[in-house]
């Protein structure tokens, strides 16, 4: 668990760190730079920790998902929400283009 979380951490920082040097130069971050978000925590494989953009939007069946809490604090977010199948956490980044899911923990799988 622990490793999770520093993989987490890894990712968002890696995330708002391209995110800043991209701003600062007037240019949108590149996908080599996002494929260059940190390695995994406890392994020798390089990982992209920071996933695409989040749209609920294309989420079929939005009724059938019951948010439990929902904390936003500046660019970072920490959802907890039921789906048909599993009491889900999910941590999100907020970059320009929108959040990124940075991590999900399913917390009780119920399907």
């Amino acid at each position: 668990m622990t490793a999770w979380y520093l993989n987490w951490k890894r990712g968002a920082n890696g995330w708002a760190n391209i995110e800043a040097k991209a701003k600062a130069e007037g240019r949108n971050v590149t996908p080599s730079e996002i494929a260059s978000i940190t390695g995994t925590v406890g392994s020798a494989d390089v990982g992209n920790n920071v996933k695409g953009p989040v749209n609920f939007a294309d989420v079929p069946d939005k009724g059938k998902y019951d948010f439990k809490e929902v904390r936003i604090e500046g660019n970072w977010a920490d959802v907890t929400y039921d789906d048909p199948a599993s009491l889900n956490r999910v941590f999100l980044v907020k970059s320009a283009n929108g959040w990124h899911e940075a991590g999900l923990v399913h917390l009780n799988i119920h399907f």
